[in-house]
């Protein structure tokens, strides 16, 4: 498959934009990677050191152990001269792009290994993701698109492994949504991720959606996609309930009264890229939704 203008298209459409380009997204991946270029922000040249040094070379922020020590594998780069701004551009996108290298790319778009269905446990809480359009261009008149590991979630997860291994438990165990809000634990993996500004998951989200917080000034050079919104069942109807105290109704014989719709979603809450990288947890936004005596239900929205 690969990452050509029709993928980049499908991932761009699944966020609610069609305007960013592949040359903006990939303007905005090398300036995550590299900000200050060539010594940029102070008196010296960066220098290497020995094979096995841990280190960047020019924008490909890539570790002189891959290149010249043990752990090398990338044959593509060798006698390259990374130093020079276009090979070292290039070689950014083969260490990203080949199986052999770093690889996470490879992955995300010529294997499935980062496709991965939810849980059944997720799957029966997830009701599926806010959007205007599905990846595949078609209008979602209610606003709401069923989950599927579409190309924005190779995308993210391509941009996380660039950064955190193409291996990553996480990214080959879980979705998208679980890494988001936790609550499963898949082949001995702990599908939560705790966000670390700039690293991580929080890598590819900077990317594709921007700084948080915000620079000063702004760094123009990220992407300001749409957060990916994950709808989720917040309540289930279960019984006939008084409509504003919500206290079973029974029948003539004292017995509750099943539901017309019971074991169906009676509403929902949102939880996504936005509200954990601004440090909210999905168990804290489901507990407002879900209120208290005290505490009115905040953020209690349609399921459909």
């Amino acid at each position: 498959m690969g990452y050509n203008d029709q993928v980049h298209a499908s991932a761009m459409r699944a966020t609610g934009n069609t305007t960013v380009t592949r040359e903006a997204f990939l303007r905005a991946w090398v300036s995550k990677e590299n900000n200050l270029h060539w010594g940029a922000g102070n008196a010296y040249r960066n220098s290497e050191g020995g094979g096995d040094e841990v280190g960047s070379i020019g924008f490909s922020q890539l570790w002189f152990a891959y290149r010249y020590g043990q752990l090398t594998s990338c044959n593509q780069l060798n006698n390259v001269n990374m130093y020079h701004p276009h090979n070292s551009l290039l070689g950014f996108a083969v260490w990203a792009g080949v199986s052999t290298c770093g690889g996470s790319m490879y992955r995300a778009f010529h294997t499935n290994r980062y496709a991965v269905q939810n849980d059944p446990m997720t799957a029966n809480r997830l009701i599926g993701y806010q959007c205007t359009e599905n990846s595949a261009g078609a209008p979602q008149a209610n606003g709401i698109c069923p989950y599927a590991p579409d190309n924005y979630e190779r995308l993210v997860k391509g941009l996380v492994g660039y950064n955190a291994g193409a291996g990553a438990n996480r990214l080959l165990s879980c979705s998208l949504a679980e890494m988001l809000a936790g609550g499963v634990t898949r082949n001995g993996v702990n599908c939560q991720s705790t966000r670390t500004a700039g690293k991580g998951l929080d890598y590819g989200l900077t990317i594709l959606h921007g700084t948080v917080p915000q620079t000063v000034p702004p760094d123009v050079n990220k992407l300001s996609l749409p957060y990916r919104t994950f709808i989720w069942v917040g309540g289930r109807y279960d019984y006939v309930r008084d409509a504003v105290t919500g206290a079973v109704i029974p029948d003539i014989n004292g017995q509750p009264v099943p539901h017309p719709q019971a074991g169906q979603p009676e509403w929902c809450f949102a939880y996504g890229e936005g509200e954990w990288r601004n440090g909210q947890t999905y168990v804290n936004v489901r507990n407002a939704a879900l209120g208290s005596i005290l505490n009115p239900p905040v953020g209690r929205i349609a399921c459909q």
